[in-house]
């Protein structure tokens, strides 16, 4: 089973730079340390993992059935999200958020209705899932200015009709009440951020790198392993957001021990500033197997090109963003869904010469 090739976004440490922050600050750790305590309870009282709804009623009612949700079309949901905000230059955290909003909608309507979900239901709840996380969290100033948003008419276009604008008002309203209006969750990215904070500075030693190269190097890594794991359900149902932050933040240190390595004191020192402040401990069952799954899912940048992987073929192709004014646009995503996965690879190694924009301006 081979992983199917990633592109970072970007800008990303991966691809040779870092966006995080270098500025090396001098800080008290307290606040941090209780801000991550208010986190996690947050997560753990009213954002926990969501049900399993795809095995809820056991694999035979939604594997290999025509016209019902697997973690295939799953995936590829979490794909297309991500070929959204891409395309309209949101931030890639509002894609977390909107899987956090269609996994707990589509676990609870499973539970409630005692029924799988047919995937034309579930497809709504994902583009109306989209648009709420953007409405409420991507709208953001940036410094280019005002960050535009998206009318709902761009996910009538963006379903290229399949959804009139009446059908997305009603099933935001049926989320908001099954989700009782708690749409505000602690992101993987707040997360990685706030943990990082509790690295311990060092000074630069002899053929080694800077603290603040290392530290925006692990933060690019984390990140985009979490972008990744957004795709996995596995990762939504059985790990909360503070977990699978910790064990993406642990791959990174490990992926880049060869170049930007963190220094044993520093390393030991944030391991115990984390257990401190959230109780997460590296050496705990769920931890460690939350990072082989990590290393599954992007496994060449650990040197394990060679092996098998679990997690390989549901790692989706989230790939660099493209730029509103480009040739790509985001696609139906109805038709989206219909494609083989072969086809689809084909098609994003594809020219795009021959695609017009769905919007040239917005």
């Amino acid at each position: 089973m081979e992983a199917i090739p990633v592109t970072p976004a970007k800008g990303t440490a991966i691809q040779g730079q870092t966006s995080f922050n270098r500025k090396v600050r001098h800080m008290d750790k307290a606040p941090v340390m209780e801000h991550l305590r208010v986190l996690r309870r947050l997560e753990s009282e009213t954002y926990p993992p969501c049900e399993d709804y795809l095995t809820l009623f056991g694999p035979s009612h939604t594997e290999g059935v025509t016209g019902y949700i697997s973690e295939r079309w799953r995936g590829s949901i979490c794909e297309w999200c991500y070929e959204v905000v891409d395309h309209f230059q949101f931030d890639r955290e509002v894609v977390s958020i909107a899987l956090n909003y269609l996994d707990r909608a589509v676990a609870a309507k499973a539970r409630d209705t005692l029924k799988a979900i047919p995937y034309l239901e579930f497809q709504l709840i994902a583009v109306t899932s989209v648009y709420m996380a953007i409405k409420l969290h991507g709208a953001h100033e940036t410094h280019d200015g005002p960050r535009r948003r998206l009318r709902i008419d761009a996910f009538v276009e963006l379903s290229r009709g399949h959804f009139e604008a009446g059908a997305i008002e009603c099933m935001e309203r049926s989320i908001l009440s099954t989700l009782n209006w708690r749409v505000n969750p602690p992101t993987l990215l707040r997360f990685i951020s706030n943990l990082l904070e509790l690295l311990p500075e060092w000074s630069p030693l002899p053929h080694t790198v800077s603290y603040g190269d290392a530290l925006g190097g692990i933060y690019d890594y984390a990140r985009y392993l979490s972008e990744l794991s957004v795709c996995v359900s596995k990762f939504s149902f059985t790990l909360s957001s503070s977990e699978i932050a910790f064990s993406a933040i642990l791959c990174a240190i490990e992926a880049l021990q060869a170049t930007r390595t963190v220094p044993d004191f520093a390393r030991s020192d944030f391991l115990k500033n984390v257990a401190e402040a959230t109780g997460l401990h590296a050496d705990e069952p769920q931890i460690l197997s939350a990072c082989e799954m990590l290393r599954e899912l992007y496994p060449s940048i650990f040197g394990r090109d060679d092996e098998h992987h679990l997690f390989a073929s549901h790692a989706c192709t989230v790939g660099q963003p493209q730029s509103v004014s480009g040739k790509k646009s985001p696609v139906c995503v109805l038709e989206e869904q219909a494609e083989s996965p072969n086809t689809r690879r084909k098609r994003s190694r594809s020219s795009d010469d021959d695609k017009q924009p769905l919007y040239s301006s917005f």
